[in-house]
């Protein structure tokens, strides 16, 4: 009876738990690169998508962090991203479809093309541009040759 509590009370814990959170004011761009991911006939929706911001990220906007139990993390400069979502929201866009280009898509970065993938990011590229909007978010999902 002893070594079936243990066991119940095992099972009932587990240690590699995912998780789906979504910092509340990031969520439309999560949510934008899933929609424009559907349009492109990929289902990319994922259980253990964690997005949150986190103060001195040592020069960067954002970068991908993966765990052992395949926890993705996807995390934000807090100062850059705040001031960004007032100010340049494009911007927050191009950065997170860069970094769920790298989660998801399995994307290195761009070499020799015009690509949301180019290294150091793409965050101004659209900016006020809905035409190059769409031609970057193709590319996104359908590589150039590099």
């Amino acid at each position: 009876m002893r070594y079936l509590v243990v066991i119940l009370l095992l099972s009932a814990c587990s240690f590699n738990d995912v998780t789906y959170s979504i910092e509340p004011d990031l969520n439309v761009y999560v949510e934008s690169f899933y929609k424009e991911a559907l349009i492109r006939g990929y289902d990319l929706r994922t259980p253990n998508l964690l997005v949150f911001k986190e103060s001195d990220l040592y020069q960067a906007k954002a970068r991908i962090r993966t765990g052992s139990n395949g926890q993705i993390k996807v995390v934000f400069d807090k100062e850059w991203v705040d001031f960004n979502l007032r100010t340049y929201p494009e911007r927050v866009e191009s950065v997170m479809f860069h970094e769920l280009g790298h989660a998801l898509l399995h994307r290195d970065h761009a070499k020799g093309c015009y690509s949301l993938m180019l290294d150091g990011g793409c965050e101004a590229c659209y900016e006020n541009k809905p035409e190059m909007r769409k031609k970057l978010i193709d590319e996104l999902f359908n590589p150039c040759s590099d």
